[in-house]
This record gives structure tokens, sequence and C-alpha cells, in this order.
């Protein structure tokens, strides 16, 4: 085989996409995820050595060496993340809530004041009605008692404007609402395929790229809140495990494996 010895520059642009993994055959199980605005995807190599030293001159210097293990790591830093990323990122589990029964007199703290927040047990919620304890319970009047934050009804929290003139503890009607509910630390761990079906930009030449099991590591921040100077960055590492499923001998060994045109 002929190997391409001309030197050029490598800018790899391309799509990211994982499917889940069958442990049996080793091929996808389901259909893939594109990870999308992918801007960094970097594997390292590791093989780390067991090393003697002579004992038998004063230098002590390395007799004997052998590799431990061959392995690698993959980092991919994304820039647009979805519901399935968010359930990577959190090794977490998405649940669907259906809407629940209207819930009457709900009771928030008592001792509140102006400028504190009643938070409900729910959210997505509708018919928000808020009154006061008294015999003949007084209802505050949103935008003049009370206000929501940037969307009451998703958030299921109000603030307190005015107090005064009501009998605590405030009672609270609504209806919660359907939502999806994503648990953190739910998911179990999984293996993954990742391909990368890339192009060098310098001259629009292919090079495909499969990991053939991907073990993703929850770690690292997940960025809530921007200054808007700049989209912020998400991470997704992950270990390189070995594929029993295919020969050692076989052409893309039991790692990954990098494709180009042939000739």
């Amino acid at each position: 085989m002929a190997l391409d010895l001309d030197f050029k520059p490598f800018s790899g642009v391309g799509i990211a996409s994982f499917y889940r993994r069958n442990a049996g055959t080793g091929l996808p199980s389901s259909g893939g995820y594109d990870l999308g605005e992918t801007v960094k995807l970097d594997l390292t190599n590791t093989a780390p050595k067991l090393e003697m030293n002579t004992s038998r001159s004063a230098e002590r210097g390395v007799a004997f060496s052998m590799a431990q293990s061959k392995t690698g790591a993959v980092s991919i830093e994304l820039k647009t993340v979805n519901d399935f990323i968010w359930g990577l990122l959190t090794s977490g589990s998405w649940t669907e809530a259906a809407a629940g029964s209207p819930v009457t007199g709900w009771t928030a703290p008592a001792g509140l004041v102006a400028g504190q927040l009643i938070k409900l047990p729910h959210q997505n919620v509708s018919g928000v009605v808020i009154k006061d304890s008294a015999g003949s319970p007084a209802t505050l009047a949103a935008g003049t008692d009370y206000e929501g934050g940037t969307d009451p009804l998703i958030a299921g929290a109000f603030k307190l404007k005015n107090v005064g003139g009501f009998t605590q503890p405030f009672k609270v009607d609504y209806t919660p609402g359907a939502v999806k509910i994503l648990g953190s630390f739910k998911a179990p761990d999984e293996d993954y395929i990742l391909f990368f079906d890339g192009t060098n930009a310098y001259d629009n030449s292919r090079i495909l790229l499969e990991v053939y099991r991907f073990r993703f590591s929850p770690e690292g921040a997940l960025s809530m809140i921007s200054d808007g100077s700049q989209y912020p960055s998400y991470t997704l590492n992950g270990s390189i495990q070995k594929d029993e499923t295919k020969p050692a001998n076989s052409a893309g060994g039991q790692y990954y494996k990098l494709v180009k045109p042939g000739a």
C-alpha cells in the first residue's frame, strides 16, 4: 500500500456523533445522536511502562522495560447542547411527568416578609391564586402584592411585594402542568461508539474516526449562567476501552481506527 507522504497542515471540521453500543456485537444498538457544534475533539493515547533499574552498576540505569497497557482518552468540547447532551453531562435520566390534579390550599412558610420568595413544590403551574389565612381569606393581587420571576408559571416561584394587612401563612391554589425532568447521576454506565465524519479544511481531504467503545466520565463544570460575552463550552470526557468483539489482528485493531478514501 502506498502511503501519502506529502506534508500538509491539518485543520479538522466535521460532524461528531454517538451511538449506543451493543455489547455482544460491538455495533450500534440504536439510532445515533449528532453532537452539534463540536469545536474540539482530542484523542490522547496512554501506554504506561513498567521499568526496572539495574543494580549492577552505579548509574542504576533502566535495564528492562515493558508496556503495562495501551489505552486512551477522548475529550470533546461542545458549543451547543440538547436533551441528549444534557443527559450525558449530568449522567442523568429523563422522565416525563404528566400534569397533576389541582392543588388547593398549599401552605407557605410562616413569617414571610416583603422581598422574600414563595417557592411552590411543582413547576409549570397555572391557575395560581394566593390567599391569606384570615377567617374570610383575602386574596393577594398579582403585580401589587406579589410578582413572578422570569417565568413564574414555569418556575413556580413568586416574590412578595407587600405582606402588610395579611394574615400568614399564605395559602396557594394552583394546578401542576406536565414537565420533563432530568435526574442527575441516575443513568447506568453505558458504552458508546464515537464517529467523526471529518474533513481537513486545508485541502478538503476526508478522514473518518471511529472509537469502538467509549465510556463517558461525568466530570467537570456545567455552565448555567454566562455574562453574554461568549457562548459557554461543555466538555464530554471519557475513556477508550478495548473492544473484544473485534480480532486483535483486524485492520482497525480493537480500540479506534482512522479511515481515508482509497486510491
